[in-house]
């Protein structure tokens, strides 16, 4: 778990770290950098905080245990690739609680998530997902 006094993950932080398995973020994160996750291949559960506001590039690709992930409405950023390669044999759930106000950087998620898994608000429909999203 991490302290309350963390407001903001640093890069590359859990880079590769194939041990970690379940992270319990604390109520006041706001940020999510670069790579943070990136490639954390037995991390198989991911709850964001509602304090989030931002999620850096590639902060979780290649998290591929990982089977659902909440974008909580605080989040007014997204990177490219922040949740590519993740998602047990190929299946992710992304929820996006809210949609006004953010970016998305392009190929955040793979788009073919779309097809089936994910809910979206009905101002995405339609959108071109894999690419970038701006208000």
């Amino acid at each position: 778990k991490f302290p309350e006094t963390l407001t903001i993950l640093a890069p590359q932080t859990f880079y590769n770290c194939n041990n970690l398995t379940v992270v319990v973020f604390n109520g006041s994160l706001q940020e999510i950098q670069d790579e943070a996750f990136y490639g954390c291949s037995s991390l198989g559960q991911v709850k964001l905080p509602e304090s989030l506001t931002s999620i850096g590039k590639y902060a979780f690709y290649g998290a591929s245990a990982v089977k659902t992930v909440t974008i909580p409405a605080n989040v007014t950023s997204i990177g490219t690739m922040a949740f590519r390669k993740m998602g047990a044999s190929g299946k992710l759930s992304v929820t996006f609680a809210v949609i006004d106000g953010w970016t998305c950087g392009g190929n955040a998620v793979d788009a073919s998530f779309f097809a089936d898994s994910v809910a979206l608000g009905t101002a995405l429909r339609g959108a071109d997902y894999a690419g970038a999203w701006v208000r």
